[in-house]
């Protein structure tokens, strides 16, 4: 957890000091370059990967299968055969539907907890 003080400072400081023209995090690596290789500093971003489509076959696979019949359906929100449809494609491995699959299904577990 970040101390409240640290969080005050670093408020205060001159927006120069956070961004050096398209430069975000100046001062954060004007230090690292200190302590660590230049090229390590200034890289690019890396994400990191989410194994969904691991959990669409084990965790969550039969979640990811009542989503069709789920409360963003019966309350006419989505379309069951469009569902059905990314479901079925997604699980026969015809097509690889996760990144219209995982936003569904946070979105159902959202809907069913605070609305349905």
């Amino acid at each position: 957890m970040l101390d409240y003080e640290l969080v005050d400072w670093v408020i205060k400081l001159p927006a120069g000091l956070k961004m050096n023209g398209l430069t975000t995090k100046y001062l954060f690596k004007k230090l690292g370059e200190q302590i660590l290789p230049k090229q390590i500093v200034h890289r690019r971003k890396k994400g990191f990967g989410i194994p969904i489509s691991r959990w669409f076959t084990r965790e969550l696979k039969e979640p990811l299968q009542n989503l069709p019949g789920g409360c963003l359906i019966k309350d006419g929100l989505f379309s069951s055969p469009y569902i059905e449809k990314l479901v079925s494609e997604h699980l026969a491995k015809k097509k690889d539907r996760r990144k219209q699959l995982w936003p569904l299904m946070v979105l159902e577990l959202w809907y069913r907890r605070y609305i349905g």
